[in-house]
Formats: structure tokens, C-alpha cells, sequence
């Protein structure tokens, strides 16, 4: 399986980095797009956020947990999870667990939920998906990001 997008059932879908050793190269703040604005039907309300992650290489000092979910809308930057640093016009940030606070071979995995870790009620219609780099230097990193929201 190579890297990028995959669906996996009508209400979730997963970003796939690639396999240990071999993940997807990001750049200095890299926004690698996942969904453009207005790619799901309207009244797709994220429910969940979880990453199986590892850092498999960097140029500098990139951390496992610099791996980020962004949603960006029209305007503002929505909803941040991950990454060492914060996005501009950033609404609501959120970290993953320290245990992805390490370089190269650390690994996690994280779960965030709607109404426990950010707000409820996001319309995925509303807005565009990106993952990134949440730091200022060049990292690979391997495993998964998936989302689940109410399918309409």
C-alpha cells in the first residue's frame, strides 16, 4: 500500500504515512492537503482524531508528536491537533499525549475525542483537511491518521 488517502467505511477515513522506515517526507511546516474545502456532504460532524505514528527520521530536532490533523475553514484555522508549533489565526489547539514527545525511532498512539478534547459539532463540509509538519525542519514519519464523523 503506498502512501496518501484511503477510505476506510462511510464515516471515517485514514491518512496513510506509509510503513516503518519508509513514511512520508515532510518539509520545514509542510501542509500536505488531505480533503479540500467542501469535499464531504454537509453534516459530516467530526467525532474522532487518532494517530499510530512514528518518527522515522529528521534533519534537526522533529518529535513523533510533531506530526499534525489541521482543519482550516474560509478564514481561520479551526481545529489543531499535534505539532511544536501553532498555526496562525489558530481557534482551538490540541496536543497529543507526551509519550510522541521524542526523535527518531519514537512511536504513539493517541485518540481525541469531540466534546472531551475539542469542541463538538464541526462540520467537516465546512472546512479543509490537512496533515503537516508542526516544526521547522525536514522528519519522515510512518503509520496512520484517522478521523470518524457522523455520515449523513
Amino acid at each position: 500500500m503506498s502512501a496518501g488517502l484511503y477510505l476506510k467505511r462511510p464515516d471515517s477515513a485514514r491518512f496513510y504515512l506509509g510503513p516503518e522506515g519508509a513514511g512520508t517526507t515532510f518539509t520545514d511546516r509542510e501542509f500536505k492537503p488531505w480533503f479540500p474545502l467542501g469535499a464531504l456532504p454537509v453534516g459530516s460532524i467530526l467525532k474522532s482524531v487518532s494517530a499510530d505514528v512514528r518518527i522515522d527520521s529528521t534533519e534537526a530536532d522533529s518529535w513523533a508528536s510533531d506530526m499534525t490533523f489541521v482543519l482550516y475553514t474560509v478564514s481561520d484555522a479551526l481545529l489543531q491537533i499535534g505539532g511544536y508549533l501553532d498555526i496562525t489565526g489558530i481557534i482551538n489547539r490540541v496536543y497529543w499525549t507526551t509519550a510522541g514527545d521524542g526523535g527518531p525511532p519514537t512511536h504513539f498512539t493517541d485518540r481525541k475525542l469531540a466534546g472531551v478534547d475539542f469542541p463538538e459539532g464541526i462540520d467537516l463540509h465546512d472546512t479543509a483537511i490537512y496533515i503537516a509538519n508542526g516544526y521547522t525542519d525536514v522528519g519522515s514519519w510512518s503509520g496512520t491518521i484517522d478521523f470518524t464523523f457522523v455520515p449523513t
